[in-house]
């Protein structure tokens, strides 16, 4: 039996829910061929309160909604979506966690297999040392659902956990990635999840792939993006969002 895939994105506030609409329909655009591998869209959030009815509407077909409850900060509260999907999914099967404003232009590599996908770049807006502190960027990460991966996502829980309020809400997820992972060191890293020094650890499996190529963050409206695979609105560049989904919609 061929693997799902299962594309997540997880969303707090009407604004990103709006963005997700893009993201999704740019996903469906970039897989038209559902026959080769089952595919599901999922929409995670904990906001309880917020009337979904007219908010999931832009999501069209398919796309389901799941509440998961969590009282934590945002980077926090993401890792309890995503441990919380992963658990329910079927072992073997893949999932991939994008932002809402990220979008896609080509199909995911998922081969060859491994447990984790991970983006990674060399500089943040041409600043090396932050991407030495933060190699990889944790908009675009998927994952082959197993007992590794699991216990990798509750690892980088229990790490952003201790860590401050701060990172709680920005790059405490990139920071974990970092621990758990190390520097890129080629396209394949074989490591260990260790929750003590004295631990044997878990082996876990990494792809590394470019961010210039699968997480690309365009600085201006006129970019050539032929080259690359998914497009990463983040920050500041949230403007440019409905511009680069219907480039990507022409």
């Amino acid at each position: 039996m061929k693997p799902s895939i299962t594309y997540v994105w997880w969303v707090r506030g009407r604004q990103f829910a709006e963005y997700a609409a893009l993201s999704i329909a740019s996903v469906r655009r970039a897989n038209p061929d559902a026959t080769h591998n089952e595919q599901k869209f999922l929409v995670v959030t904990d906001e309880m309160d917020l009337d979904w009815t007219d908010v999931v509407a832009p999501f069209g077909s398919g796309v389901q909604l799941r509440i998961v409850q969590s009282s934590q900060p945002t980077i926090s509260a993401r890792l309890d979506a995503q441990i919380a999907v992963l658990m329910d999914e079927r072992r073997g099967d893949r999932v991939l966690f994008l932002d809402a404003d990220a979008l896609m232009r080509k199909p995911f590599p998922w081969e060859p297999e491994a447990d984790l996908y991970l983006t990674w770049r060399d500089h943040v807006n041409g600043d090396k040392d932050i991407a030495r502190l933060i190699p990889y960027n944790g908009g675009v990460v998927g994952a082959t659902v197993n007992p590794a991966t699991i216990e990798a996502f509750i690892w980088m829980r229990s790490r952003i956990r201790h860590m401050s309020g701060q990172n709680q809400i920005w790059n405490g997820d990139q920071l974990a990635l970092a621990d758990l992972v190390g520097k890129p060191r080629g396209d394949r890293i074989e490591t260990q999840i260790r929750w003590a020094i004295t631990d044997t650890g878990t082996p876990l499996s990494v792809s590394c792939l470019p961010c210039d190529v699968w997480n690309y963050s365009p600085d201006k409206v006129d970019e050539d993006i032929s080259e690359r695979a998914i497009i990463h609105l983040k920050g500041s560049r949230k403007d440019l969002i409905e511009h680069y989904a219907g480039r990507l919609a022409a």
